[in-house]
């Protein structure tokens, strides 16, 4: 029996300006207040659609990974960041196809360079399956969980040298609350669900509600004007608050879905501008906050 050593496939920035009590300013701040879907109306922008496709699979010629579950549906899990991602995948190996029978195989999975097991080591034909675990990272996204082949001459060695692979499938990490200082939204619902992954048709209408919190005094900025977009990744986006002070309260507003099919980030972005135009101008993304998945 051999190991081959053979590696497979693989700005806060803000402007302060000098306050008077009657003074309200829009400091300029676009960060990743009358409720601001009200004055906008159906009012939006879009732009390039940017869908996620989920994976199907991956063969390679001596072997093949298929049928991942992350969630109890598919292969596409939504968590908060550093959940632990408990998976299960099938799998076929046979490194006689590619000429090498005594080779002993692994396959590693992976969602990260920090995060990645080694779920099968072995000679000959095998079919089977495996279960494993992974963690999501803690950055709000959308991440590939990949699969990697090796012929190394243990699990170790195929750990250390496997940092990347073929997307098998998704992890989908939110924020809630999406925390920025001065200001967070939380509880998103979609649809009025409480899933922060929904599956809808294309362009249809999306219902979406959230609560949120804004005192821009601890920002530094009291008599800042405030303002939080909400937007589909590549898609519609719309300013749900602008005003001044401390405020906490629930938004109810529609965003119309992309017409790919695909997983989207639902992403928020706290600004400091003059208008609800101001901010849907200079918003283009934010923090996953949570995913629609067109399909159809």
């Amino acid at each position: 029996m051999i190991g081959m050593g053979l590696r497979m496939p693989t700005e806060l920035g803000m402007l302060l300006a000098v306050l008077t009590a009657a003074q309200a300013i829009g400091c300029g701040y676009a960060g990743d207040g009358e409720t601001a879907a009200e004055m906008n109306g159906e009012r939006g922008v879009r732009t390039t659609e940017q869908a996620v496709s989920i994976p199907q699979g991956f063969a390679w010629d001596w072997g093949n990974v298929n049928g991942v579950l992350l969630s109890e549906v598919d292969n596409v899990a939504t968590v908060p960041g550093g959940t632990t991602v408990r998976g299960t995948a099938h799998y076929f190996i046979d490194a006689g196809l590619a000429g090498c029978p005594g080779c002993i195989s692994q396959i590693i999975m992976g969602v990260t360079t920090e995060s990645k097991e080694c779920v099968y080591s072995g000679v000959g034909i095998r079919d089977g399956s495996a279960s494993f675990s992974l963690v999501a990272p803690r950055d709000p996204g959308i991440y590939p969980v990949w699969a990697s082949p090796q012929w190394q001459y243990t699990c170790a060695d195929a750990l250390r040298l496997a940092n990347d692979g073929s997307a098998v499938g998704l992890i989908a990490v939110y924020a809630d609350p999406h925390d920025w200082g001065w200001g967070s939204l939380s509880s998103v619902r979609v649809n009025g669900q409480a899933s922060k992954r929904v599956r809808v048709a294309p362009g249809a209408r999306v219902s979406l509600d959230a609560s949120y919190f804004i005192d821009a005094s601890r920002g530094g900025c009291p008599g800042c004007i405030s303002q939080i977009v909400v937007g589909i990744e590549g898609g519609a986006k719309q300013c749900i608050y602008s005003g001044m002070g401390v405020v906490n309260q629930r938004a109810a507003f529609t965003l119309e879905a992309p017409r790919q099919r695909g997983i989207y980030q639902v992403w928020a972005s706290p600004q400091w501008q003059y208008t609800c135009e101001d901010a849907l101008n200079l918003a283009n993304g934010g923090a996953a906050v949570a995913f629609i998945e067109v399909i159809g």
